[in-house]
């Protein structure tokens, strides 16, 4: 899924739907790969979910400029490991608790590690 700069930028302009077709609302987060710098995971939360973000994968997601249709429903994604502003950055240290998103999902371990998109945040 290799990205240009801008590309990963305007994610953040995307909204995310669901699998059933409901709009989930903005992005709040893009997190890159380590590794293949590409977008790996968004989080979404601030419009539709109480409390803190929620982490959904992109693994299978189809991407337009104005739209992110993930493979996953709004009660699934809702249950997801939730993440908080770690102290000194965007991270996947502000996780609450031990939850693993790559687990929660099903989905293999990451080559790398997750890091925030500069610039891509509210």
């Amino acid at each position: 899924m290799a990205m240009s700069a801008e590309q990963i930028f305007a994610l953040q302009d995307a909204h995310v739907i669901d699998a059933d077709g409901e709009d989930l609302g903005g992005i709040d987060q893009v997190f890159l790969d380590s590794e293949t710098q590409d977008p790996a995971w968004v989080t979404i939360g601030a419009s539709i979910f109480d409390g803190p973000q929620r982490f959904v994968p992109l693994a299978g997601a189809q991407i337009t400029e104005t739209e992110v249709r993930v493979p996953y429903t709004k009660a699934l994604i809702a249950g997801a490991p939730r993440f908080a502003d770690a102290a000194g950055g965007h991270h996947a240290d502000g996780l609450h608790g031990n939850e693993n998103p790559y687990l929660y999902y099903g989905l293999a371990a990451a080559p790398g590690t997750l890091n925030a998109h500069p610039g891509a945040t509210e």
